[in-house]
């Protein structure tokens, strides 16, 4: 608001309460002329539409004060105007304003029914960059890679087979990636199972070395490691995790495994990398280009948490459940903050989600099917006072918007 409408309204209060002199009753009255003079509130209009607008508030002024029929009237009696008839004068400027202007007035949103649950989707990405959706794609070999078949199983996993025959020992990067609203199952070449929630990825080769196993991973991503060991020394061979620290460039989280399973969040919108150990034991490392900058060791029930100065919190018996929920197909809170919860659903549903000023971050508990459309979900939350109106986004037409209101 400008300092000519703050004048304005200051100048209304002070009549309204019988403090106005008769210099600012006179300047009062004087604004109501402004629409035939040249001043700074209407320079851009022609005199047609400053009458218009002048005749449009009278009518605003007047439906309001029963008994004024000339527009004298209104001038001698808009002093006595109550202060809510301010909101009149600017609803009618705007009316002036958009009729003349041609500017678009917005449309109200239209409520949306309701949005699907997520599914099983993902992108394969080969290391020549052939892209295969791997989304209702049929059981069987889909892709070969450096003696490696690729092959998608009924069950919904992606499986890498490494061949026996030959000797070529060539390794290709290969990167599976869930969209928004997206989930997906893969068996390294080594045996070990991934799981990837919504809007993740994971990148690893066609086939491991002896010395080594590594992958990379984004978002979310569930891991239960095979154990393997070397054919000739017995030694175990580890499996390493690297996270990027979402935001910061060169930093990046390595997670140190023998034979495991365990929980990676790792989304650039939460405050944390979390690692959530279930079974076996791991260690969580902090690197800034490459070079090892703090460590913890887990045990289970253990949660490491790393913020983006690279400091390591660990939170002990925190609920496994509530962190692997999504791999088993359920939302599940446990003092959640709502902000938290909303982060979650967005992802899965695919849909943006807007805050009412007065919404209150209040926190949840229970558990939900991740199978339930967002109208289903959004029922049950509601049980714990906390409302929403689901609309056509304004942003993005591919995407709903959720407003979360009082």
């Amino acid at each position: 608001m400008n300092s000519i409408n703050n004048r304005i309204i200051y100048l209304i209060e002070k009549v309204e309460n019988g403090t106005a002199s008769n210099a600012e009753r006179e300047e009062l009255n004087t604004w109501y002329n402004a629409f035939e003079e040249e001043d700074p509130i209407t320079p851009f209009w022609t005199d047609v539409q400053k009458n218009e607008a002048k005749e449009n508030l009278y009518h605003k002024i007047s439906q309001s004060l029963p008994g004024l029929t000339t527009k004298r009237k209104v001038k001698k009696s808009y002093y006595i105007v109550p202060l809510s008839l301010i909101l009149l004068v600017g609803l009618a400027l705007s009316y002036i304003y958009l009729d003349h202007f041609d500017t678009a007035k917005p449309e109200p949103q239209k409520v949306v029914s309701d949005v699907k649950p997520g599914k099983e989707e993902a992108l394969l990405i080969l290391a020549d960059g052939t892209k295969i959706g791997l989304n209702n794609k049929a059981a069987g070999t889909i892709a070969r890679q450096a003696q490696t078949n690729i092959i998608q199983e009924t069950n919904g996993f992606l499986v890498y087979v490494p061949s026996s025959s030959g000797t070529r020992k060539e390794s290709l990067i290969n990167k599976v990636s869930t969209p928004v609203g997206g989930t997906y199952r893969i068996i390294l070449p080594d045996g070990s199972k991934v799981w990837l929630n919504a809007a993740s990825s994971i990148e690893f080769p066609s086939r491991f070395n002896q010395d080594k196993r590594e992958v990379r991973t984004s978002g979310e991503v569930y891991f239960e490691v095979a154990q393997l060991k070397d054919e000739q020394t017995g030694a175990k061979i580890p499996f390493r995790v690297i996270t990027a620290q979402p935001n910061q460039k060169n930093h990046e989280q390595v997670i140190e495994v023998l034979g495991t399973h365990f929980n990676v969040n790792s989304y650039a919108d939460e405050l944390a990398i979390k690692t959530t150990l279930l079974e076996g034991a791991v260690i969580v490392s902090t690197t800034v280009n490459a070079i090892p900058v703090k460590s913890a060791r887990l045990r289970p029930g253990e949660q490491s948490l790393i913020n983006q100065s690279n400091m390591i919190a660990i939170a002990k018996n925190v609920d496994l459940s509530e962190a692997v929920a999504w791999k088993n197909g359920y939302f599940e809170f446990n003092n959640t903050s709502l902000n938290a919860l909303m982060r979650q659903i967005s992802r899965w549903y695919n849909i943006a989600v807007v805050y009412d000023e007065n919404a209150k971050n209040d926190t949840f508990y229970g558990k939900i099917e991740r199978s339930y459309t967002l109208k289903e979900v959004l029922k049950v939350l509601e049980l714990g006072n906390v409302h929403f109106e689901l609309v056509e986004s304004t942003k993005d037409n591919t995407k709903a918007t959720l407003k979360v209101l009082p």
